[in-house]
């Protein structure tokens, strides 16, 4: 008999539900993001959590990502295994990112 394949999702949405949709998400990510980072961010830091769905046609989507004090997008992934394209992977995220919270009209718009 086979081994049973492992549900890599089973961790994936610990992850998920750790730093985005857990009533201490927020502070977990504000762990999180000191913990990576030499500027630790303010406990009144604006943080938006944005969530894409169906990236590029495919099923599957990012882990976590916020909008940081309106300026920075910080994205978080869980892998069990490596993964070489993942830069490839954060940038279809985050394209697919600012097309969402970047209105329309100012994507095109001359000074």
């Amino acid at each position: 008999m086979a081994d049973p394949i492992p549900n890599r999702k089973h961790k994936d949405s610990v992850f998920i539900d750790l730093f985005q949709t857990d009533e201490t998400a927020r502070q977990n990510f504000i762990s999180l993001y000191n913990a990576l980072h030499d500027t630790p961010l303010p406990p009144d830091a604006s943080i938006n959590p944005i969530r894409l769905e169906q990236v590029m046609y495919m099923a599957f989507s990012n882990d976590v990502s916020c909008l940081v004090e309106d300026k920075i997008i910080v994205l978080a992934e869980h892998q069990s295994t490596i993964n070489e394209n993942m830069p490839l992977r954060f940038l279809e995220y985050v394209t697919r990112l600012y097309e969402q919270i970047m209105d329309k009209e100012s994507r095109y718009h001359r000074k």
